[in-house]
């Protein structure tokens, strides 16, 4: 759709669009269908030009009533633009009165007019109603009139009416239509707002799942630099340097994941040997150390990775408020499901704990299970926290 037609069909409504379309199936009948802003100003424009042009006219007809009858009739169009139900009463009225003075032909010709307003703006029900009244306004000129009206004369008002009625219902037809389009329209906006709000918390949620890690190991030894002797501030260059670099490789993957050109070949979430490498690395610190009870068991390729992203949360969460010790670290298979169970030390209530950050990891954990139909559940006893995950197979 061109933008043209797009702000077109947004401007057809004025607050909550839906208000505006009809509520049942597919007729288009069930309420009252206005007219656009612009079509509602050249109505006001024509009625205003016809009541000067009928005050002109009966000014110099010398029949004061009728001309005034004829002015409150075509005053009486201007009124679809806000009251259809109006409009028409005040033109049947017209017409009731025009058989007094004479004037009921026409009269009756604004009346066969005003079919294709009420076609177009009103309801089911004024347009029954209306229709009936045009039924009884032609069989009382031919009861008044008698044999002096030609049988052509009523067919010729008879087939105008149907043709009025008919564009009517045409241009109400297509107004529908843009109606409803401006609604699809304005759906299909929001859903591609939510769509938008949900790859972005999706991209924040996977950047903080692979950089978090990396960060830290840059905090931790980058703040240690100073107390370290030469040899070990060259392997806490080293540290820092990897982690720099493994940083801006997942950064790369995040990117490739959504850009349509990519940037590399691809690589896949780390798996959870690899995780459990990385634990080591990071945790295997003086004062700290990381066991691993038993052997890892085989898992389906996208348990394996939701556990290996768990165990990166709960690894950086141990790594930031842990405390020197020995954390544990269990995967078991049994029962149709896995568990992964790390324990490790942490700072006894009171001491502070250095750059606690954020706080979403517990969050994040939990999301990655609850994904697979599992959850994580944390602890805290005796100064030892764990954080188990359940995955059912």
């Amino acid at each position: 759709m061109s933008d043209p037609a797009r702000r077109r069909l947004l401007g057809l409504l004025r607050g909550d669009a839906s208000e505006r379309v009809p509520a049942t199936g597919d007729t288009g009948f069930a309420d009252f269908i206005p007219l656009v802003p612009a079509a509602r100003v050249v109505l006001l424009v024509a009625a205003v030009v016809g009541c000067i042009a009928t005050l002109v006219s009966g000014a110099s007809s010398g029949f004061p009533l009728t001309a005034a009858l004829q002015f409150g009739v075509t005053a009486a169009f201007a009124l679809f633009a806000v009251n259809p139900i109006a409009a028409a009463a005040a033109i049947a009225a017209a017409m009731c009165l025009s058989f007094p003075l004479d004037i009921e032909r026409p009269m009756l010709l604004a009346v066969i007019v005003a079919v294709g307003f009420v076609s177009r703006i009103g309801s089911r029900t004024l347009l029954l109603a209306y229709g009936g009244f045009v039924v009884v306004a032609i069989a009382g000129i031919v009861w008044m009139d008698g044999s002096s009206i030609p049988a052509m004369s009523v067919l010729l008002y008879v087939v105008f009416a149907v043709i009025a009625g008919s564009l009517g219902l045409l241009m109400r037809a297509g107004a529908t239509r843009e109606q409803r389009l401006a609604v699809q329209l304005i759906a299909e906006e929001r859903r591609s707002a939510d769509i938008v709000r949900d790859e972005r918390a999706r991209i924040a949620a996977d950047l903080h799942d692979v950089i978090a890690r990396d960060l830290v190991v840059i905090v931790m030894h980058a703040r240690a630099l100073d107390q370290l002797d030469r040899p070990a501030l060259t392997q806490a260059q080293a540290e820092i340097l990897s982690a720099a670099k493994s940083a801006l490789s997942d950064i790369r993957v995040i990117v490739a994941a959504v850009d349509p050109v990519p940037l590399t070949s691809g690589v896949e979430a780390p798996a959870l040997a690899e995780e459990i490498a990385q634990a080591h690395h990071l945790l295997d610190a003086p004062g700290r150390t990381l066991r691993v009870g038993g052997a890892i068991p085989e898992l389906p390729k996208h348990i394996d990775g939701a556990l290996g992203r768990i165990l990166r949360e709960a690894v950086l969460n141990a790594s930031k408020h842990g405390a020197p010790g020995e954390t544990t670290l269990e995967v078991q298979s049994s029962d149709g499901e896995v568990r992964l169970e790390l324990r490790n030390p942490i700072h006894p209530e009171g001491t502070d704990v250095s750059f606690a950050l954020g706080g979403h990891g517990i969050t994040r954990m939990r999301e990655h299970a609850q994904m697979l139909g599992g959850d994580v559940e944390t602890s805290c006893d005796h100064d030892v926290w764990t954080t188990s995950a359940r995955l059912p197979l």
